[in-house]
Protein backbone atom coordinates (compact mmCIF):
# COMPACT_ATOMS: atom_id res chain seq x y z
CA UNK A 1 0.00 0.00 0.00
CA UNK A 2 2.79 2.30 0.79
CA UNK A 3 4.37 1.99 -2.38
CA UNK A 4 0.82 2.56 -4.89
CA UNK A 5 -0.98 5.34 -2.52
CA UNK A 6 0.06 8.32 -4.49
CA UNK A 7 -1.61 5.98 -7.45
CA UNK A 8 -5.37 5.07 -5.72
CA UNK A 9 -7.72 7.66 -6.07
CA UNK A 10 -10.36 5.68 -3.68
CA UNK A 11 -11.07 2.24 -2.42
CA UNK A 12 -14.38 1.33 -3.62
CA UNK A 13 -16.54 -1.72 -1.66
CA UNK A 14 -20.07 -2.78 -1.63
CA UNK A 15 -21.82 -4.92 0.76
CA UNK A 16 -24.70 -6.51 1.51
CA UNK A 17 -26.06 -4.06 3.98
CA UNK A 18 -25.03 -0.67 4.55
CA UNK A 19 -22.86 2.29 3.48
CA UNK A 20 -19.56 2.61 5.57
CA UNK A 21 -16.97 5.50 5.00
CA UNK A 22 -13.10 4.86 6.47
CA UNK A 23 -9.70 6.43 6.74
CA UNK A 24 -7.91 4.11 8.77
CA UNK A 25 -4.89 4.71 10.64
CA UNK A 26 -1.79 2.24 10.72
CA UNK A 27 0.95 2.63 13.13
CA UNK A 28 3.47 1.51 10.27
CA UNK A 29 2.47 3.51 7.25
CA UNK A 30 2.91 7.31 7.96
CA UNK A 31 0.64 9.41 6.72
CA UNK A 32 -0.95 6.17 5.00
CA UNK A 33 -3.60 7.65 2.56
CA UNK A 34 -6.10 5.42 2.10
CA UNK A 35 -9.51 5.96 1.60
CA UNK A 36 -12.43 3.37 1.54
CA UNK A 37 -16.29 4.04 0.55
CA UNK A 38 -18.42 0.98 0.99
CA UNK A 39 -21.59 1.05 -0.85
CA UNK A 40 -24.91 -1.25 0.42
CA UNK A 41 -26.19 -3.63 -1.97
CA UNK A 42 -28.67 -3.60 -4.86
CA UNK A 43 -30.52 -6.76 -3.69
CA UNK A 44 -32.90 -6.48 -0.92
CA UNK A 45 -31.66 -9.82 0.65
CA UNK A 46 -32.74 -9.94 4.34
CA UNK A 47 -34.99 -6.96 4.15
CA UNK A 48 -32.26 -4.16 3.59
CA UNK A 49 -33.14 -1.12 1.49
CA UNK A 50 -31.97 -2.05 -2.00
CA UNK A 51 -29.10 0.94 -2.95
CA UNK A 52 -26.93 2.32 -5.85
CA UNK A 53 -24.02 4.47 -6.06
CA UNK A 54 -22.82 7.11 -8.25
CA UNK A 55 -18.97 8.16 -8.25
CA UNK A 56 -17.63 10.95 -10.32
CA UNK A 57 -14.61 11.23 -11.13
CA UNK A 58 -12.05 13.90 -12.70
CA UNK A 59 -10.06 12.75 -15.05
CA UNK A 60 -7.68 15.64 -15.34
CA UNK A 61 -6.90 15.92 -11.65
CA UNK A 62 -7.80 12.50 -10.81
CA UNK A 63 -10.11 13.43 -8.06
CA UNK A 64 -13.31 12.47 -6.81
CA UNK A 65 -15.97 15.65 -7.50
CA UNK A 66 -19.34 13.69 -6.94
CA UNK A 67 -20.51 10.73 -4.83
CA UNK A 68 -23.87 10.10 -4.41
CA UNK A 69 -26.73 6.69 -2.99
CA UNK A 70 -29.59 6.08 -3.95
CA UNK A 71 -32.10 3.89 -1.29
CA UNK A 72 -35.39 2.71 -2.12
CA UNK A 73 -37.55 2.46 1.35
CA UNK A 74 -38.33 -0.81 0.97
CA UNK A 75 -40.44 -0.99 4.11
CA UNK A 76 -42.78 2.33 2.63
CA UNK A 77 -43.23 -0.14 -0.49
CA UNK A 78 -44.21 -3.25 1.90
CA UNK A 79 -47.00 -1.37 4.03
CA UNK A 80 -47.94 1.61 1.43
CA UNK A 81 -46.65 0.38 -2.30
CA UNK A 82 -45.11 3.58 -2.05
CA UNK A 83 -42.22 3.92 -4.53
CA UNK A 84 -39.93 6.12 -3.02
CA UNK A 85 -36.01 6.51 -4.17
CA UNK A 86 -33.80 8.54 -1.07
CA UNK A 87 -30.64 10.16 -2.51
CA UNK A 88 -27.35 10.83 -0.03
CA UNK A 89 -25.08 13.68 -1.31
CA UNK A 90 -22.21 11.55 0.87
CA UNK A 91 -20.03 15.11 -0.25
CA UNK A 92 -22.62 18.18 0.74
CA UNK A 93 -24.80 15.98 2.99
CA UNK A 94 -21.87 15.08 5.16
CA UNK A 95 -19.23 17.40 4.26
CA UNK A 96 -16.82 14.57 3.36
CA UNK A 97 -13.78 15.13 1.19
CA UNK A 98 -13.43 11.51 -0.65
CA UNK A 99 -9.76 13.19 -1.97
CA UNK A 100 -8.49 13.66 1.96
CA UNK A 101 -8.39 10.84 4.19
CA UNK A 102 -8.24 13.14 7.23
CA UNK A 103 -11.28 14.73 6.68
CA UNK A 104 -13.26 11.49 6.58
CA UNK A 105 -11.72 10.72 9.94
Amino acid sequence: MKQYQENIILNLHSHIHRADVRAPVSSEIENLDLRIFISPSISPVYRNQPSYTLLQLDNQSRTVTGLNSWSFNLQNYRLYQGKRWTEIDWINDFGIDFNDANSMR
